[in-house]
């Protein structure tokens, strides 16, 4: 089953059981469960009635290595640029054309 499929299949079934919900949705809880206790919510989806929190696993764990590498790649930047100090690039070069 193709993750569109069962993406539909949850959305039906929130419907059904949620009617009037505040907004969250089953994809909202299940992040907010992850991110307060990955272990715990691993053990849940991992439980044999966690299929539909199984399913957010592989896409929660992708989000997490993107967010980690767009960190690091921001602080390796900080670090060169401090390590380089000021720009020498042409927007700090001054022509002496410019100034007579």
């Amino acid at each position: 089953m193709s993750t569109r499929q069962i993406r539909k299949r949850v959305d039906r079934i929130e419907e059904k059981a949620y009617p009037q919900s505040a907004g969250m949705t089953w994809e909202d809880f299940c992040r907010m469960m992850w991110r307060e206790d990955k272990q715990y919510y691993l053990e849940v989806a991992n439980s044999p009635d966690g299929w539909m929190s199984r399913s957010f696993v592989a896409q929660f764990e992708r989000e997490d290595a993107e967010r980690e590498g767009r960190r690091k790649a921001g602080t390796e930047r900080e670090v060169r640029a401090r390590r380089l100090g000021p720009r020498s690039g042409p927007a700090n070069v001054v022509h002496r054309e410019s100034h007579q």
